[in-house]
C-alpha cells in the first residue's frame, strides 16, 4: 500500500493497493473539492504531530537508549 505509516485511509488521503486498478479508480472517484480540505488539513496535523526533527530525534534517541 502507499505509505500507510502516513496516510491515514479516507482521512488524510487514500491509500491503494499496488497494481490494482479498482482501488485507483475508487480513490478518483472519492476525491473531490469537498473533502480535499478536510484531508489536507489532516494530513498537515498529522506531519506536524509526527514527524518534526526533534519527536522524530527524540523518538530515535529513546530506541537507543531501549537498546543499549
Amino acid at each position: 500500500k502507499s505509505l500507510p505509516e502516513i496516510v491515514e485511509d479516507k482521512k488524510s488521503g487514500f491509500l491503494i493497493e499496488p497494481k490494482n486498478a479498482i482501488d485507483l479508480q475508487r480513490a478518483m472517484e472519492e476525491f473531490n473539492e469537498e473533502n480535499y480540505a478536510e484531508m489536507s488539513k489532516k494530513a498537515s496535523q498529522y506531519y506536524l504531530d509526527n514527524f518534526q526533527v526533534n519527536l522524530v530525534m527524540a523518538k530515535v534517541m529513546k530506541d537507543i537508549k531501549d537498546i543499549l
